[in-house]
């Protein structure tokens, strides 16, 4: 019998570190240091269960919506 593939019983594990300034919801992967933070008018930002950069598993996914309040 060939086996056509194998599947890895591991998982990487990483989570989301909070950068400073704050205000700009700045964080990066704690495993590979992939940054990730609010761009120029950009309201959401996605904090996934995956690291773009190298797939490690996050214990802390979030997903984080700024609402301005101009009154």
């Amino acid at each position: 019998m060939i086996k056509e593939f194998e599947v890895s019983n591991t998982t990487l594990e990483a989570e989301w570190v909070e950068q400073i300034p704050k205000w700009r919801h700045a964080h990066k992967c704690s495993n590979c240091g992939n940054n990730k933070s609010l761009g120029y008018q950009q309201q959401s930002l996605d904090l996934g269960v995956y690291c773009d950069r190298c797939g490690a598993r996050m214990k802390n996914p979030k997903h984080i919506i700024v609402e301005y309040d101009y009154d």
